[in-house]
């Protein structure tokens, strides 16, 4: 990755930096192939709003993965979908607790 806190791309504006992006990006319309962000909530939200399929936990403690249904990701090809280069990927930190 290309930092340390996050590493997103959506529509080909690759950006890294202290300020992660939100899922209200997502629900303003953006749509990366792939979005993990560190707080299952975040995926729920989007699987509420239909914006997404249900969320999945692939790695415990660390991320969980919501998918567009459009990119055709099983979790027989999850892990090559994610290496391959020409996928477009986002990610958000963790909500603080109250």
């Amino acid at each position: 990755m290309c930092c340390q806190r996050w590493f997103s791309v959506f529509r080909g504006d690759g950006r890294c930096g202290r300020k992660p992006p939100r899922p209200s990006r997502i629900e303003q319309g953006d749509r990366p192939d792939l979005f993990l962000p560190a707080n299952f909530a975040h995926l729920a939200r989007l699987a509420e709003l239909g914006l997404s399929g249900s969320p999945v936990v692939f790695a415990r403690n660390t991320m969980a993965a919501a998918v567009r249904r459009a990119a055709n990701v099983t979790t027989g090809t999850f892990v090559d979908q994610l290496l391959d280069p020409a996928i477009r990927i986002g990610t958000s930190t963790p909500l603080k607790p109250r």
